[in-house]
């Protein structure tokens, strides 16, 4: 059966590796953002891998108005895999955090990617099942000095999609949540950690497709992804 792929936070890093991954087997994606020329690129990397790509720009952070939108770019044939990838992180002290940057990045780790999955899962489950993977963090579940409001949208998240789980498997909904360890990306910004011992943006495509491509017979309810050294 084909599949139809809707991945948020595309335009560079995780998200981006999984498109072309995807697009190297022939799959048809649609690329959210909100860097639009960067997702062109991307789409253009797809097509010259194999497959084919839809552009759409929007903003995790304001899903409940645009995600019906997104899902109609989606083909009407196949199942429908939805990708939460967009993700944003302000290390530093929780002292230290503004009330704006507070609520900005729940937003974009918690409240967005809820919003959008709901609708997606409507959608999904109306059509006879589907898939849900998210790509959320180690810190979902491991505390780490600095991260606390990171670690708060990505615990939030996962525990949220643990309950999704729960209410839909009976509708052959499928959820997956994917905790990756230390990623060389770019939410390290400049001047971050030495990235040498990291995993790859590619690697964790890599898993994200086997997840994808694995029998129907069973669900992987969540991955823990490290680098070989472990948590960095």
């Amino acid at each position: 059966m084909s599949r139809q792929f809707l991945i948020t936070g595309a335009s560079s890093g995780i998200g981006a590796a999984t498109a072309l991954a995807l697009a190297a087997q022939g799959d048809h994606v649609v690329l959210v953002a909100r860097r639009v020329e960067r997702l062109v690129h991307v789409a253009e990397q797809c097509a010259h891998a194999g497959g084919t790509a839809t552009v759409f720009s929007a903003d995790v952070t304001r899903a409940a108005d645009w995600a019906e939108v997104a899902l109609s770019k989606l083909q009407p044939e196949g199942e429908w895999v939805l990708i939460n990838n967009a993700g944003a992180a302000n290390f530093g002290p929780l002292t230290e955090q503004s009330a704006e940057g507070l609520a900005h990045e729940l937003q974009v780790n918690l409240i967005g990617p809820l919003q959008l999955t709901a609708v997606f899962a409507r959608a999904a489950v109306a059509r006879g099942g589907g898939q849900v993977i998210n790509v959320l963090s180690i810190a979902a579940d491991t505390v780490f000095p600095g991260a606390a409001v990171y670690g708060a949208g990505k615990a939030g998240f996962r525990q949220a999609m643990r309950s999704l789980a729960a209410e839909s498997r009976a509708q052959g909904l499928r959820v997956t949540n994917v905790l990756p360890g230390a990623t060389d990306t770019e939410i390290w910004g400049e001047g971050g950690p030495d990235r040498s011992a990291m995993l790859t943006a590619e690697g964790v495509a890599e898993t994200l497709v086997w997840l994808i491509q694995s029998p129907k017979d069973r669900t992987v309810e969540e991955l823990r992804l490290t680098p070989p050294l472990g948590i960095l």
